[in-house]
């Protein structure tokens, strides 16, 4: 009976570290809220009139992959600009990244911060972004919520 023990606490311990490796350590984080609508219409107008009540923008989530499952390629999402220094671990963040070829705005998340700013990452990325940071030049707001189109 004492080795069926050890080998069944033996064999959860082996999976727990496989389930570990396997999902790759990230921490969770709470996401912004997410609605759902059974239209685009509905999608777009709900995050237009919720960033126009928070003061913010409506922005439409670019088809790059490195935020899924968290923010998919079409997505609305509303976004404000609170105070630099009140970003805590976890917040999707925008900001315009010096690595960006195109230029355009990028949308990560908020991994970890040291004296130079954010180092930031996607979610279906491997690896965060060492270096570069986010810092009140390159801060671009906050994501408060996000909106997508039922499936």
């Amino acid at each position: 009976m004492a080795r069926w023990i050890n080998n069944a606490i033996t064999g959860l311990f082996l999976a727990a570290i496989v389930l570990v490796a396997w999902t790759g350590c990230k921490k969770a984080y709470s996401d912004p809220p997410l609605y759902t609508y059974p239209s685009l219409t509905m999608v777009r107008m709900s995050a237009e009139l919720h960033a126009r009540d928070l003061g913010g923008k409506a922005l439409v989530v670019a088809a790059t992959g490195s935020m899924e499952p968290t923010l998919m390629a079409g997505d609305f999402i509303v976004v404000t600009k609170p105070p630099f220094p009140s970003i805590e671990e976890g917040d999707i963040l925008i900001y315009k990244a010096e690595w960006s070829l195109s230029g355009a705005p990028v949308c990560h998340r908020a991994v970890q911060k040291d004296r130079r700013g954010w180092i930031m990452s996607g979610d279906n990325n491997r690896h965060s972004e060492p270096h570069w940071r986010v810092t009140e030049d390159n801060y671009m707001g906050l994501v408060e919520a996000r909106y997508r189109l039922k499936p």
